[in-house]
């Protein structure tokens, strides 16, 4: 087993597709995207790639990605093995060593996230404990359940600054999504919402999705910050055509004075790109967040929608500076 850093030769991360595409099928998107492979996180990001080789190709994959910022987190993704190879413990062996390494070196938590049953049982024999509301698993390096883990991870958290999402927040964006916020929608633009609605099935995948905004919908995305950059809450904003936009955004339950600036930040961005309309999408239960947006400016409801035949009952609202 060879474990590297990048940035990786393109021969090599061609391998790790190939494998991955074999593995997962030919829809697969990978939630490790090229650049950090080719090292371009590198300022933010820690990154481990854990491969076996057979005959100059690789058979077998996993990555740990850790912030800088804060090494005490992880997140483990593309675990991975060619068909041919199964039944051999190469992903059971490289978990273990993986884990290992992590804690040897100052890690807390390593997140990972699976919807395969098989996959989870061996995870659990490796140490990884379930997340209540989500299909993620965390690794811990002592005895403390997850409960008592999140409770002392966000303690006494000072906010710092808001700021243009950045990869650094690629790690510490999970452990604040996987809170049971009291909020029904946490934010539209990337149909994230409660584990207290909906369970959560991404880990790594989440920063994908917020990268999204920017890769394909022409919108942003910012986080509220600690000065340990911890992640405490997120707003952004997504091009609807037109010169429309729609923003959206959550914090943790502690801060939610902080939301105020939050939105603000993205309706700031829209006005910024000459936006012809703004508007934020909600959900009716949610009546604290309702009365934070109303206060923002979104005053006018344009229209009502259903999501999941009636279950969650949304209205639009538009922004107005009257």
């Amino acid at each position: 087993m060879k474990v590297e850093n990048p940035p990786l030769n393109p021969r090599i991360v061609c391998q790790m597709h190939e494998l991955w595409f074999t593995a997962f099928g030919n829809d697969f998107i990978s939630d490790v995207p090229d650049e950090v492979l080719y090292g371009e996180e590198d300022r933010w990001n820690c990154v481990h790639i854990y491969r076996h080789i057979s005959e100059h190709q690789t058979i077998s994959t996993a990555i740990v990605i850790r912030p800088h910022s804060i090494p005490a987190l992880g997140g483990l993704g593309e675990v991975s093995t060619n068909p041919k190879f199964r039944g051999k413990g190469l992903a059971t062996v490289t978990c273990r060593q993986l884990a290992e390494d992590f804690h040897e070196t100052g890690g807390v938590a390593l997140f990972l996230g699976t919807v395969n049953p098989d996959a989870a049982r061996i995870y659990e024999r490796l140490g990884w404990q379930h997340i209540n509301g989500s299909k993620l698993m965390v690794n811990l390096s002592d005895t403390d359940n997850y409960d008592d883990f999140i409770q002392k991870y966000f303690y006494d958290s000072i906010p710092s600054k808001i700021c243009v999402a950045q990869p650094g927040s690629r790690i510490p964006l999970i452990p604040l999504v996987l809170l049971p916020h009291d909020w029904s929608i946490l934010d539209s633009n990337v149909s994230l919402y409660s584990i207290n609605v909906e369970p959560q099935l991404s880990c790594l995948g989440l920063y994908r999705r917020y990268e999204y905004l920017r890769t394909h919908c022409q919108g942003e995305w910012f986080t509220l910050l600690t000065e340990d950059e911890r992640v405490i809450g997120v707003s952004s904003a997504s091009y609807k055509g037109n010169n429309r936009y729609q923003v959206d955004g959550f914090c943790h339950p502690n801060y939610e004075n902080f939301f105020v600036k939050l939105i603000e930040t993205a309706v700031n961005w829209c006005k910024s790109r000459q936006a012809a309309e703004i508007t934020f999408k909600i959900s009716q239960q949610d009546r604290s967040k309702k009365h934070i947006v109303r206060n923002i400016g979104f005053n006018t409801m344009i229209k009502e929608d259903y999501r999941d035949k009636n279950i969650l009952k949304t209205q639009t609202l538009l922004y107005s500076t009257d």
